[in-house]
């Protein structure tokens, strides 16, 4: 995974950093809920920089949100194909039971 540490002195562009991290692992093991929640957590921190620390901050949670979504992309398209095999396992199943 291509994540990024923001290296500062300042600790609240350093916990931006640390949760942009935090927030790839958990989309790697499809904890959305616990995503949304770090999410309300780094955009509150987001607003409290200043505008040097905000720009850098902005960038590279913008970067790490990018590959967030993909992985979201991923496992939405996984189980989609889940539940279309699903759906077809009825289907055969309901016709094998028509013709029984």
């Amino acid at each position: 995974m291509d994540t990024e540490l923001l290296t500062t002195d300042d600790p609240a562009l350093a916990e931006v950093g640390q949760l942009n991290q935090e927030m790839e692992a958990l989309a790697v093991e499809g904890e959305w809920e616990k995503i949304s929640a770090l999410l309300d957590r780094r955009n509150r921190l987001l607003r409290q920089l200043g505008p040097e620390a905000k720009r850098e901050a902005f960038e590279a949670s913008r970067r790490s949100t990018e590959r967030i979504r993909r992985l979201a992309e991923v496992a939405q398209r996984e189980v989609a194909d889940k539940l279309s095999r699903l759906q077809r396992g009825r289907e055969a199943t309901d016709s094998y039971q028509a013709h029984a």
